[in-house]
């Protein structure tokens, strides 16, 4: 009977080894990805620059350890020339769940400068609900979704809207 005590009592050590060993991996992943999803942005930065586009950013980070990774640019800008548009914002956060990075979301809290062709430049600021939904597989985008509960424009000539 002894034996059978001594070998039951292994058990929870067992136990939680096998999961300091998991939370390991899964932590291990997580800096490794988010390493590879900063680096991918850093190349798209470096690729739309080299066709002519103008992108710019204070500072990008990933962040949302531990359950989904949140790239974030601070006062980033994008700008097509070709296409006489830009946007500037105060913030551009993407956000995918760790088990799911087909699904981004897009948020862009604060105020956004937009410039496009043939349109009075206006400044757009969306409710902390505003969100957009992207689904991307096999390197296409299969799915788009926009909320907006609330938002407004205001154009530089003082011309308000409300959404």
């Amino acid at each position: 009977m002894s034996s059978r005590k001594s070998s039951s009592g292994k058990f929870p050590f067992f136990l939680t080894g096998f999961v300091l060993v998991v939370v390991a991996i899964y932590c291990g992943y997580w800096v490794w990805m988010s390493g590879v999803i900063k680096q991918g942005a850093l190349d798209w930065v470096d690729d739309q620059r080299a066709m002519g586009r103008e992108v710019s950013y204070s500072d990008l980070s990933v962040g949302g350890f531990p359950f989904r990774f949140v790239l974030e640019a601070e006062n980033p800008i994008l700008g097509d020339p070709d296409m006489q548009s830009r946007w500037e914002g105060d913030q551009l956060q993407m956000i995918a769940m760790s088990w799911n990075l087909h699904h981004i979301m897009v948020r862009t809290p604060g105020a956004n400068f937009l410039s496009l062709p043939d349109l009075e430049p206006f400044t757009l600021t969306a409710s902390s609900k505003s969100i957009a939904s992207l689904r991307i597989e096999d390197g296409y985008l299969r799915r788009f979704g926009l909320t907006f509960p609330e938002a407004e424009a205001i154009t530089e000539t003082g011309r308000q809207f409300t959404l």
